[in-house]
């Protein structure tokens, strides 16, 4: 090598015997950075790859293998004396159990704008390996992106199955009366495609009054020779949707048929009250006492008795009954003449 005239040659002052291993170095030095560029070159592209990995061709969540330049060094369940002992090639920590990496998971999820208390009982059931439904499977996916798989152990997600929206249901049609007491209504309607119940409504009621499996139902719980308008509605097994009402039907109640009671007995007597009895009328709700031929109303009775109290001393008293169901009354019983002592 020649020295060119302003310009030194750096290796002038070595002698040319001497040169050839400074030239050797030199080369051997490049070797060695290139390898250790290819190496670096090669985990970077490792750990992308990974990250592929971790979403399988449908879409789920599923966890590298034990090992994998994905976690970093020390993935795939190895403990370390703490939860954070480095970051791997992407900057990540690497953490060594499954609770810190919720941890950080959950805070990195926070930060990003998700609930914590989703995010947390999202990746609880991840690790559990319990069914999510679909927005904690995105709870997943950010999750992994975030703070990379679990540490320990190997995990696939598995989609909760979601009942479907119901269907729309038509609302019932051909409404009618079959039956009519005094006390319930009988009706029936054509079937509704998709039903799997139906509820009747009526008017006067907030809520539905009676439901069926058929086409048929009673309304009961009315009272006698009263006007009701009766709906119908269709509705779906395992759901509480209800599909729209029919068209009203207006129904009046039997008019009750009550049959006079007994005449009442007079007993217990005293100088201000009287124990009244009489025989029960079928159909009767309940039964009202009335005093003197005006047919003044003194109580009522559930059953067949009842005690008058408040009267005046060695006075005449007139009493009879009548039988009643909602608002009918039926006819009086014969009267019972008391004086009191």
């Amino acid at each position: 090598m020649t020295e060119t005239e302003g310009v030194k040659n750096p290796l002038g002052s070595i002698p040319k015997e001497k040169r050839m291993y400074v030239y050797m170095g030199c080369g051997a030095a490049v070797i060695v950075g290139y390898a250790w560029w290819r190496q670096r070159a090669t985990a970077s592209a490792a750990s992308e790859a990974a990250m592929d990995s971790a979403y399988s061709d449908d879409g789920y969540v599923t966890q590298a293998s034990p090992g994998d330049s994905f976690w970093g060094s020390g993935g795939g369940g190895t403990s370390s004396s703490s939860d954070t002992s480095s970051t791997d090639t992407s900057g990540l920590p690497v953490l060594a159990t499954n609770a810190a990496w919720m941890q950080y998971a959950v805070e990195q999820l926070a930060a990003a704008g998700t609930d914590p208390v989703a995010a947390q009982s999202a990746l609880g059931k991840y690790l559990d390996r319990q069914a999510l439904t679909s927005s904690e499977q995105d709870i997943v996916r950010r999750a992994i992106g975030l703070a990379n798989p679990p540490p320990v152990g190997t995990f696939v997600v598995t989609p909760a199955i979601e009942a479907p929206a119901p269907s729309a249901l038509a609302a019932p049609t051909g409404l009618k009366v079959t039956a009519v007491a005094p006390t319930y209504v009988e009706v029936t309607w054509n079937k509704v495609t998709g039903a799997g119940n139906y509820r009747l409504y009526r008017s006067g009621a907030s809520q539905n009054v009676a439901a069926s499996t058929d086409t048929v139902a009673r309304v009961e719980g009315l009272e006698p020779g009263k006007n009701y308008t009766i709906y119908v509605a269709a509705g779906q097994v395992g759901s509480e949707a209800v599909g729209p009402r029919s068209a009203g039907l207006s129904v009046t109640t039997a008019k009750a048929v009550l049959k006079a009671p007994s005449t009442p007995k007079a007993s217990q007597i005293t100088s201000s009250s009287v124990y009244l009895t009489w025989g029960t009328v079928a159909g009767a709700e309940h039964y009202r006492i009335y005093q003197g031929t005006s047919g003044e109303p003194v109580g009522d009775s559930l059953d067949g008795k009842f005690r008058v109290s408040g009267l005046k001393s060695k006075t005449t008293y007139k009493y009879r009954v009548a039988a009643m169901s909602g608002s009918t009354t039926g006819p009086y019983s014969g009267y019972v003449t008391v004086k009191t002592k």
